[in-house]
């Protein structure tokens, strides 16, 4: 496991909770679970160019008082098949986008910062020896030193050269293996009215919302333009509006179920360097990956209110 990233918010644990929810949307990962009796948040991430299969995070909330809580933030990579020598810390790289959009959404520039264990112990005396403190056996080990890090500095380039290549030949791997995710897991039929790509393309555009009824939950909305762009909103049932989240791309496309050989329409969504597939299933959007206390993320089209209740 990577090292945590570790920060303390002026808010209340109830804001900082919600809002990471929200950041964690906005930022295209999936939501695996909420603990709000001992304030835990559980979600992951799919494959990126640091790992082949994503990664497992946590974030756990620690109330200071009922102003100040305490983010700790930090991930494990997920099993996987292929081999991978390192994720390149991408845990840790995870934890800060969360941290950067928590600071934007909190309105706190600089949160208070939580002072690791090597930062607490470190010396407050940096004066520098003079050259007469100096001794025989100093120089002696810098030439070592010196020595030793000519045969290690050759072996560590080659080691990073083939850690290079082997990501170069995985990754080309797994395009070719997304080239056929689309058909992998879907067994259900699509809309029979939709008979062509331009059908589903024209059938897509619109207004589509998810809004579960259970507890802790994040509502979900997509309204995909003619244009192939789309606005991603995100909200909490306790909320009064949509908060946007983020403009991307999308596309229609076509497959076959594997079950039956039978064609089925989807919408593709580009979420940064991942893409989301959303089936067309009875007129709704079912989208692969997305699931809710295990019940899958269903989007009815229309406009509709779901804050008036």
């Amino acid at each position: 496991m990577a090292d945590p990233v570790i920060v303390q918010f002026n808010t209340s644990i109830d804001k900082a909770m919600k809002e990471s929810l929200i950041a964690i949307s906005k930022l295209g990962y999936s939501l695996k679970s909420i603990d709000k009796e001992y304030y835990i948040i559980n979600f992951e991430t799919g494959p990126s160019m640091y790992s082949f299969s994503g990664q497992n995070m946590s974030i756990l909330f620690n109330e200071i008082d009922v102003n100040t809580v305490q983010i700790n933030i930090s991930g494990t990579r997920k099993p996987q098949k292929q081999y991978q020598i390192t994720d390149w810390g991408e845990a840790k790289k995870i934890g800060l986008k969360i941290i950067a959009e928590l600071k934007s959404r909190l309105g706190q520039n600089e949160p208070e910062r939580v002072i690791n264990k090597e930062e607490h112990y470190k010396t407050e005396d940096k004066t520098p020896l003079k050259s007469s403190n100096y001794t025989k056996n100093d120089i002696t080990h810098t030439r070592m030193n010196s020595k030793y890090w000519k045969i290690i500095f050759p072996i560590i380039i080659i080691l990073v050269l083939i850690v290079c290549f082997q990501l170069l030949i995985n990754s080309f791997n797994h395009n070719d293996s997304n080239e056929n995710k689309v058909s992998s897991n879907v067994t259900e039929k699509d809309p029979s009215e939709i008979s062509s790509i331009e059908d589903a393309q024209k059938y897509i555009i619109g207004s589509w919302s998810f809004t579960s009824q259970y507890p802790g939950s994040i509502w979900s909305k997509y309204i995909f333009y003619s244009d192939g762009s789309y606005d991603e909103f995100a909200a909490m049932p306790i909320d009064n509006n949509w908060s946007h989240i983020k403009k991307g791309s999308w596309q229609a496309g076509v497959s076959k179920y594997v079950n039956t050989g039978e064609k089925f329409y989807y919408v593709g969504i580009n979420r940064d360097e991942t893409k989301l597939i959303g089936i067309l299933d009875h007129g709704n959007i079912k989208f692969q990956d997305m699931m809710v206390n295990g019940q899958d993320m269903i989007f009815w089209k229309g406009e509709k209110d779901p804050f008036n209740k």
